[in-house]
């Protein structure tokens, strides 16, 4: 008897959808790696693991992830609040704020060690 393990890599919350993604598209494949004596990973390999560790089936967890995906936006970056600013919004903020109003913000944190105070 051989002993198998899925091993699963790094990569944010996009490596965890990518990587139950995969493991899904097997799985429709005929290739059930979920049935592996050993599911561990790194970083969102090591929750993407756990995950498909306590799931009913790797495609029912890849359609609670995709039920939850924003929509795709339409239109141009800021088209979605009426328009497109001319310049961009930090660095309207930044004109508007001089350096000793964020330095008091930024020590507003109690223990904070501001360089410009």
């Amino acid at each position: 008897m051989s002993e198998r393990a899925l091993v699963l890599g790094g990569g944010g919350s996009t490596g965890n959808a990518w990587e139950i993604g995969v493991v899904a598209g097997l799985c429709d494949a005929g290739l059930d790696v979920t049935e592996a004596d050993l599911i561990i990973g790194t970083s969102a390999g090591s929750t993407a693991a756990a995950q498909l560790s306590v799931a009913t089936t790797a495609a029912e967890l890849l359609a609670a992830i995709l039920a939850a995906a924003p929509p795709p936006r339409n239109g141009p970056v800021g088209s979605d609040r009426g328009g497109v600013p001319s310049r961009p919004v930090a660095a309207l903020e930044m004109d508007a704020a001089p350096q000793s109003a964020l330095a008091a913000a930024a020590g507003a944190h109690r223990g904070c060690r501001c360089p410009y105070r």
